[in-house]
């Protein structure tokens, strides 16, 4: 056989130059061993020979080292908005230089780099391999194949296109500062107020559901643009007469931390994304972080770090991501959104297996679930027997969700376990003192098997990281010395576990004065009575868990009024005054607090001082006149306290006073109600103090006149 490579076939692959270059003068005329020849060419030719000018002409060098593509660029999947333009990168390397193209899923046209582009086609080639498509339009969706093929072998790889109206620079409008829950009186005034932002500006709609009084109800804020919605939900309640409503306070701007840095995606997989972000130093310190997901759902709260995985997301996804920081005034402005973000693909089922089958034998797969162990306040572990193991089983889903006694029941979160080996696993960031419910799933790509029995396990208690809310103290109307002490339970996230009991603590100045209470779980006020009037009062309340009390509300303070009732002595009989103690008008031992305090002792002092200089003037003035006092006099004296009112101290009571037009008042005044214009007879008028001088003066000046 003497057949050899053709001419053509050795144009096509060198060039002329390197044709005569490709073997030295001295070996053109050597041949190639035997199993050179068996590795070149097929069997049924390894006994062929070639002339030493075939072999120097057809068999270069670059053509025995042949080295297949590989792609040192591949593209990755994108998302487009609608009439706008995407570019997927594809480079490969190999020798000799592959060519690429591009094909459509579905589709039989290829597309070369060295195809010129058609004035008419949106999609085009470079001469490096990118594809670009121009003026995207929905129908432009789907998967495009890069291949790079040259003479050794070809790759072949692909991405997903997606086009769509969520896009990072055309996001959807963001609620900034939304309305707050509030609680008013009625025919109060509320202010709801609703701030967004967005491009083009968004449109405000509110929206209200409920009529329980008139204008109870849950009050929506919708800000809506052609890219989407966003909205802000607040309950508004309408407390009737009567019943204390605590005023919303205006929150100080500075108090408020500020919006976060722009937060950064990594380490996406198909049902998780890693998100990082900066705080913003310039505000307020904040305590927790929120993140949300178009349309801004909140997807996790009370986060303590600047790194957090977000688990439990759907696979072939877009998403949009923001934070906002918060601490106890209130939360901040939203950060700016992230890129768009998409989950892996959930990977195809291997060809050539019928779908029933697979579905079929995972539905024979019976998972038994072990009684779960708890590990601690947040985290559980969860373990399984697998009874008939399948070919087809990938992974488990471990599904849970919380279960609290009396309420409606949560959505199934799910926690992924990839491993078809793996039997068990530790489910972490469990709410605290929470019952849940557990199951177990196999699966395979899209297929999901049969779930387990379901398992119930009640995470560890923790004392309640906030203190209850709306902490009032308002004076009780019926007891001018006991208060009425209210309050609202601390948000249930914060509770970590079943609130039993709240502590009350109300404090004075001294430890006598001390009160301490506790009322069960489901009380929101206690009534705390005997509070001594003066006192300086501090009152705090806490929720208590099976593990302890938790973080104390802010301290209020009060100090109970003076004693409001007037003690009147009518007439100047004591016998009425006594009556006001033994009948209960003066409280004697409320009366001896406030004796005791001393500012009472430093005014009586002083009273009693200036009684002391006004009588002493007084006497000496009629000793100097040696005037007598009118029968038709009825004086006003002042200042006698204590003494002039025997309330406090009731003597021995004398007989009925001749005159009962006049009235002591709770001041110690003698007011003369209604002057008597006959003259009294000097032997019946007796003074206050019990001196007869007055009754000597006036029987030897009887006319004289002061």
């Amino acid at each position: 056989i003497s057949q050899s490579l053709p001419p053509d076939r050795i144009s096509q692959n060198l060039p002329p130059d390197r044709i005569s270059q490709s073997l030295p003068p001295d070996r053109s005329s050597q041949s190639l061993p035997s199993d050179r020849i068996s590795q070149s060419l097929p069997p049924d030719r390894s006994s062929q020979s070639l002339p030493p000018d075939g072999i120097s002409q057809s068999l270069p060098p670059a053509m025995i080292v042949s080295v297949p593509p590989v792609f040192v660029v591949r593209p990755r999947n994108q998302v487009v908005a609608v009439g706008r333009t995407v570019t997927f990168q594809c480079e490969a390397t190999g020798n000799p230089q592959p060519a690429i193209f591009w094909q459509r899923e579905g589709s039989q046209n290829l597309l070369f780099s060295y195809q010129p582009p058609q004035p008419s086609s949106r999609v085009s080639v470079s001469q490096t391999g990118d594809l670009t498509i121009t003026d995207a339009e929905r129908s432009d969706m789907g998967y495009y194949s890069c291949q790079a093929l040259n003479i050794a072998g070809s790759v072949i790889t692909k991405a997903l296109l997606e086009v769509t109206d969520v896009v990072s620079d055309r996001p959807p409008p963001v609620v900034r500062q939304g309305p707050t829950n509030q609680t008013v009186s009625v025919d109060g005034t509320v202010v709801l107020s609703c701030l967004a932002t967005g491009n083009p500006t968004p449109t405000i709609l509110w929206r209200k559901d409920g009529v329980l009084l008139g204008d109870t109800g849950m009050y929506t804020c919708i800000a809506s643009t052609p890219s989407g919605e966003a909205s802000w939900k607040a309950y508004l309640e309408v407390q009737e007469f009567g019943v204390p409503v605590q005023p919303a306070r205006p929150t100080d701007p500075n108090l408020i931390p500020s919006a976060p840095f722009k937060p950064e995606v990594t380490d996406v997989t198909r049902t998780s994304v890693t998100l990082s972000w900066k705080p913003n130093l310039t505000g307020a310190t904040p305590t927790s972080y929120i993140i949300e997901a178009f349309s801004w759902q909140t997807l996790a709260e009370h986060v303590k770090t600047e790194l957090y995985v977000l688990k439990g997301l759907k696979a072939s996804a877009v998403y949009l991501f923001l934070v906002r920081a918060a601490n106890a005034y209130g939360l901040s402005d939203p950060s700016p959104i992230t890129d768009t973000v998409k989950t892996q693909d959930i990977p195809p089922t291997s060809q050539g297996v019928d779908h029933r089958q697979i579905q079929r034998e995972l539905g024979e797969v019976v998972i038994h679930l072990h009684n779960p162990t708890i590990l601690s306040s947040s985290s559980v572990r969860v373990q399984w027997t697998v009874e008939q193991q399948s070919q087809y089983i990938q992974g488990y889903k471990v599904m849970y969700r919380a279960s609290p006694e009396g309420q409606q029941r949560s959505d199934w979160a799910v926690f992924e376990v990839r491993t078809p080996g793996e039997d068990s696993t530790v489910v972490p960031q469990l709410r605290k003192g929470v019952t849940y419910e557990f199951k177990v799933r196999p699966f395979f790509n899209e297929f999901q098997g049969t779930d387990s029995e379901v398992k119930i396990a009640k995470t560890l208690e923790e004392a309640p990281s906030a203190a209850p809310r709306g902490v009032t103290v308002t004076e009780s109307a019926d007891n001018g010395t006991a208060i009425v002490v209210s309050w609202q339970p601390p948000p249930e996230e914060e509770q970590n576990g079943v609130v039993q009991q709240y502590k009350i603590w109300c404090l004075g100045n001294e430890s006598r004065y001390h009160i301490n209470r506790t009322v069960d779980g489901s009380t929101f006020s206690l009534l705390i009575p005997s509070l001594a009037p003066g006192i300086r009062y501090s009152v705090e309340v806490a929720a208590s868990t099976g593990a302890g009390p938790g973080v104390k509300s802010e301290v209020t303070f009060f100090q109970i009024g003076e004693w409001r009732r007037t003690l009147a002595c009518i007439s100047l009989h004591p016998a009425e005054a006594h009556r006001a103690v033994t009948e209960g008008v003066v409280d004697p031992e409320n009366t001896l607090d406030v004796v005791k305090q001393p500012a009472f002792i430093a005014g009586i002092g002083a009273a009693c001082w200036i009684i002391l200089m006004v009588f002493s003037i007084w006497l000496y003035r009629q000793r100097k006149k040696r005037s007598g006092l009118s029968t038709n006099y009825a004086g006003i004296r002042k200042g006698i306290a204590a003494a002039s009112c025997p309330a406090l101290n009731p003597p021995p009571l004398p007989k009925p006073s001749p005159y009962p037009n006049l009235l002591l008042l709770s001041s110690g005044t003698l007011l003369s109600a209604r002057p008597n214009r006959r003259q009294i007879k000097p032997s019946k008028w007796t003074n206050l103090f019990g001196f007869s001088e007055l009754q000597e003066e006036q029987s030897r000046n009887p006319h004289k006149r002061r």
